[in-house]
């Protein structure tokens, strides 16, 4: 059984995604467009390629198994309960109105303009609708990824889009339980569209309400007492998706349903950041193996059937959503070059593009032909898009546009973090609340959580603050305070990188030689811990961070 597990070819297919993610970063292009390459180079498309050459002759280097299709399907389940980790009640409510106006006006106009297309491209029916669902969505991989990269995930445009995508994930899984549903009956008319439809609807009330109901009355108690072990909590989390994953399958719906509902689910406790770190490297491998997977599967016949159709949808969808969402941001009240910047980030197809033809290929809705043209649209838009972002603020300015004072981030809005807890913070905490706008305490300690709970106005974090993604989720390089109470040289130098030079930073280390270090590199002030008394501490924060503010 473990011989037959790790052959040649699985272990070709963990090879090529290590190689595809370091050429991913050094072309600054999403890594699963790699994925997707490296599954071609490796799959009979790749052999057809090289038997090109003469006297040369070779079978394809990896074919599917049933263990890599098993963790291509845990790659799906496994980004659904990704996406949902990140999908928190109280962020949807504050971002309705002109959000929900852009992104639902922008998918109906997107889907009503490739279904034309693609009826006259002389596709049917049924392919029609799917190219059309496939293409209405934009890549939250992508997009954030990259506004990541150029600090400009605060930025009005990018918040925008952000929320936006916000949206489209919510969308995703309905609609791909629809699509199951119909595969399922065999059917696609009208009538059994309506009828998959208030099925699907039904029992994904049923699941959501019992996902939203557990996270107020189960999981709080549950997840608090889990989380007192450090090792064992990624376990728990993952028996709660498998859980849900079961249930969904026993009510007739895709397993990604109930994964996405199981991470909903959690995203609403305090302890969804340390799962969604932990979860992380799990969804990354899994989604590499599902993308490498869907390269071995398509043919050079499947690629070049309809590539000059894919070119020219390729094309259509950067201009058509350029148009739409500059049209409906301006609409909304954005300025030109805000309108803009929102507009060219989101000019691509989505994961879920690549996502929803596989299921509609696996559930015999569409050929393998049109998924290689849904794919070469992806990865086309994907790579052009990614550089049309990166060098946004240039393209601006060679259509003519005319950058004002750019914005780094919330001027308004004064943001404060504090990572690690003990007594001596506590005033501390207090005093910000009343000073900063937002305030965030980060602390992996099942003790802080309870404490927490007396700070008003304070939201809590249970995570480790020397994990990278939690310093990016908090999104420290647009904070305008960072007061550490960790006593971890590497931990204190990377946040004097990722800070930004305007934020003050208050650190805490072991001793003298320690503290002048971090001083030279930067860091507003730094405690020794016997000197770090909860007076000295509010004292320094009014002395550096109002002073300078007002």
């Amino acid at each position: 059984m473990v011989e037959s597990f790790f052959t040649a070819g699985l272990t070709l297919l963990v090879i090529g995604a290590a190689l595809a993610a370091v050429l991913a970063k050094k072309f600054r292009q999403p890594s699963l467009v790699m994925y997707i390459l490296t599954g071609l180079f490796l799959g009979p498309a790749g052999a057809a390629l090289i038997s090109l050459v003469p006297e040369l002759s070779i079978d394809a280097l990896v074919s599917e198994t049933e263990y890599i299709t098993l963790m291509s399907e845990l790659g799906l389940a496994f980004l659904l309960f990704f996406i949902g980790l990140e999908i928190k009640i109280e962020d949807i409510k504050e971002v309705l109105g002109e959000t929900l106006t852009i992104s639902f006006t922008q998918m109906g106009l997107v889907a009503v303009a490739f279904f034309g297309l693609s009826i006259l491209a002389g596709f049917g029916t049924v392919e029609s609708v799917i190219i059309a669902l496939a293409f209405m969505y934009s890549s939250t991989a992508v997009v954030v990824k990259i506004l990541a990269d150029k600090g400009e995930v605060e930025t009005q445009a990018g918040k925008l889009d952000v929320s936006i995508l916000l949206f489209e994930d919510v969308t995703v899984v309905l609609v791909m339980a629809v699509l199951s549903s119909l595969a399922a009956a065999g059917s696609f008319s009208v009538a059994s569209i309506g009828l998959s439809a208030l099925k699907v609807g039904f029992f994904v009330a049923v699941i959501a309400g019992a996902a939203i109901g557990s996270s107020r009355y189960l999981l709080p108690k549950f997840l608090k007492y889990a989380s007192r072990d450090k090792h064992a909590f990624l376990i728990h989390g993952l028996a709660w998706l498998f859980l849900f994953t079961l249930i969904s399958k026993q009510l007739g719906l895709s397993l990604e349903v109930g994964a996405f509902f199981a991470g909903v689910s959690i995203a609403q406790l305090p302890y969804s950041e340390e799962l969604h770190e932990k979860v992380k490297p799990l969804t990354d491998f899994f989604l590499a193996v599902f993308f490498i997977s869907l390269g071995l599967s398509l043919t050079t016949g499947d690629l070049l059937k309809y590539i000059w159709v894919a070119i020219g949808f390729s094309a259509a969808v950067i201009v058509l959503k350029m148009l739409f969402y500059y049209i409906l941001t301006s609409w909304q009240g954005f300025d030109r070059y805000n309108s803009f910047k929102a507009a060219i980030n989101m000019t691509q197809t989505s994961t879920f593009s690549i996502v929803y033809a596989a299921v509609a290929l696996e559930s015999g809705l569409l050929g393998s032909a049109v998924v290689g043209l849904i794919t070469i649209v992806a990865l086309l838009t994907m790579g052009i898009s990614s550089y049309m972002i990166f060098y946004s603020d240039k393209i601006f300015k060679m259509l003519g546009g005319k950058i004002g004072n750019k914005e780094t981030g919330d001027t308004d809005e004064r943001k404060a973090v504090v990572a690690g807890f003990n007594e001596a913070v506590e005033p501390s905490i207090k005093y910000l609340s009343n000073e900063y706008d937002e305030v965030t305490l980060v602390d992996r300690s099942i003790n802080t959580s309870n404490e927490a709970e007396k700070f008003e106005d304070v939201e809590f974090e249970f995570s480790d603050f020397r994990n990278v993604e939690t310093r990016k989720n908090q999104n420290i390089g647009s904070a305008d305070l960072v007061l550490s109470m960790i006593e971890d040289m590497d931990l204190n130098r990377e946040i004097i990188e990722e800070t930004s030079e305007e934020c003050i930073t208050i650190l805490t280390a072991e001793d003298q030689n320690q503290g002048s270090e971090l001083t030279s590199k930067g860091a507003d002030h730094v405690f020794v811990e016997q000197e770090a008394a909860g007076d000295k501490i509010t004292e320094v924060i009014k002395q550096r961070g109002i002073s300078e503010n007002e």
